[in-house]
């Protein structure tokens, strides 16, 4: 897992924001995001934003967060013994704005430049684009948790150097 960075420490600070979007304005995905600092056993501190319903940790509590340059991927929390895949919990959308404006827009441009036969070609293409794009995105989307929830096992693996699971509730 080349790709992806393991941080591991104590959550210092932890922070549940809420977005209200006006109607069909909002982002793709959850409307929560968490931020929070995690002081490693170096002692640096490190502060990460998470777009989630879902955060299994509290202020205290010692993890372990996978991340690529984009964003946190997967967290797992020692106290608890909880680990949570981001991919597969809030998944990306497999229909997006553009792909319902951009291509339709397209294919009626070429339907004009080739006349009576793009418009006979016009729905059928708009409906494979449309079912190849869900396709190719259900397919990657599998992929890529699948990796990640390999790097979740492979860091939960006893020779890892990671902790074993305490279960406790430590409050600060």
């Amino acid at each position: 897992m080349s790709h992806l960075q393991a941080t591991h420490g104590h959550i210092v600070d932890l922070r549940r924001h809420t977005n209200v979007h006006l109607y069909w304005r909002g982002r793709y995905g959850p409307a929560e995001r968490y931020e929070l600092w995690l002081h490693d056993p170096a002692g640096r501190e490190h502060q990460f934003t998470i777009h989630t319903r879902t955060l299994p940790a509290r202020r205290g509590h010692e993890i372990t967060m996978l991340t690529d340059a984009l964003a946190v991927r997967g967290i797992v929390n020692w106290s608890t013994g909880i680990s949570v895949n981001y991919l597969g919990v809030d998944p990306p959308p497999l229909l997006r704005l553009r792909d319902l404006w951009v291509p339709p827009a397209l294919l009626i441009a070429l339907a004009s430049w080739l006349g009576d036969v793009g418009l006979l070609i016009l729905p059928p293409a708009v409906l494979s684009y449309l079912l190849m794009a869900v396709m190719i995105r259900y397919v990657t989307r599998h992929l890529r948790a699948a990796v990640i929830q390999r790097a979740l096992r492979e860091v939960q693996r006893p020779g890892s150097g990671q902790r074993k699971v305490v279960r406790r509730n430590r409050r600060d």
